[in-house]
């Protein structure tokens, strides 16, 4: 029988058949189900009794098929496309649940506590390359991290980002009951990315601590000041910059500033700091402080052969002893005793 002499529930039942036969449905075959279904709605109301059995009988048997339906087509993007009516349940279809689907809560937890990792990465590290003028580079770090964390938790926690989400998963190919663990894998990817770049911040301060003292050398002392600081707030312990920013400090006569910078790097095993401190000690004639440093300086000083230059340095400096003044002794007064005599 031609097509178009058909009934529309006729020409629903026909296309349902080819669908439920292919094991690989065409978007073709999907798209003429959906619209076959659409004329058998336009006349609902004027089916008979049998006509209505067999129109429910015809749903049940789509709504099984739902899950190859799915799987070849995306169907948010027709919806969209066609505008279809929201009540228009066939065009709204859901795949029945797969045996996997059951552990979904279980990867929806890990993914929102990656996110909540993330977030808190994010915060972290944010918060190290603010601390000081982050320049281009700390704020395209900062900017491009909250983007890529934001984007990421708008897809996966929020409405509208779930359907752009789950939009993309259907146009490649991903199949539904996978989407959960794919979200669980962006999530992972987010949050592996941030802990690898969190824990590369000692190497950028390390850079930012070479490009310190390039300026030093060229005479950039503010420019010098800026590039160390921003190696601190990256790595607090990144020595070899607290010692190069003492001695900026102290170039600039901002003695308090070099001392407390110069404590750290010796504190950090870096030996030329006690000596460059003690010098200021002895600038500024706080000579008994001076002398304390000295002493302790050559106890934690080991003594080897890159050491010996320092210990000597640090044994010019010391203050050396001053011998005691000798007191004037006392004047014997003269005897008042009578001679004595000897008698012949």
């Amino acid at each position: 029988m031609d097509g178009s002499t058909q009934t529309p529930l006729a020409q629903y039942s026909a296309a349902l058949g080819t669908l439920e036969n292919a094991d690989r449905p065409s978007p073709n075959t999907v798209l003429l189900v959906l619209l076959a279904r659409d004329e058998v709605q336009k006349q609902a109301a004027q089916l008979s009794a049998e006509q209505g059995l067999k129109l429910i009988h015809l749903d049940e048997r789509l709504r099984q098929a739902a899950g190859k339906l799915l799987a070849s087509t995306p169907l948010p993007q027709w919806r969209q496309s066609l505008s279809v009516n929201e009540t228009a349940w066939w065009w709204n279809l859901e795949a029945p649940p797969h045996k996997l689907d059951r552990f979904d809560w279980l990867w929806n937890t890990f993914t929102v506590a990656s996110l909540t990792a993330s977030a808190g990465l994010v915060l972290d590290v944010s918060s190290k390359f603010l601390a000081v003028t982050p320049g281009l580079f700390g704020s395209m770090a900062v900017i491009g991290q909250s983007v890529l964390t934001l984007a990421t938790a708008g897809g996966v926690l929020t409405e509208a980002g779930r359907r752009g989400i789950e939009e993309m998963l259907a146009s490649l190919g991903i199949r539904r009951y996978w989407w959960q663990e794919t979200k669980l894998g962006l999530s992972l990817l987010l949050l592996f990315s941030l802990v690898g770049f969190r824990t590369s911040l000692p190497q950028i301060s390390q850079t930012l601590t070479r490009l310190g003292a390039e300026d030093i050398d060229s005479g950039s002392i503010v420019g010098a000041e800026t590039q160390l600081k921003r190696a601190i707030s990256l790595d607090r312990d990144n020595a070899d910059a607290h010692y190069q920013l003492a001695q900026v400090y102290d170039d600039l006569n901002q003695t308090d500033k070099a001392i407390i910078h110069y404590q750290i790097a010796a504190e950090e095993d870096i030996w030329g700091a006690y000596a460059a401190l003690a010098e200021l000690y002895l600038r500024d004639d706080r000579t008994a402080v001076a002398d304390a440093l000295i002493e302790e300086a050559l106890i934690e000083i080991p003594e080897t052969a890159e050491t010996q230059p320092v210990r000597s340095q640090l044994s010019r400096l010391r203050v050396p002893e001053q011998p005691p003044e000798a007191t004037p002794q006392e004047a014997t007064p003269p005897s008042t005793a009578a001679p004595r005599y000897v008698v012949p």
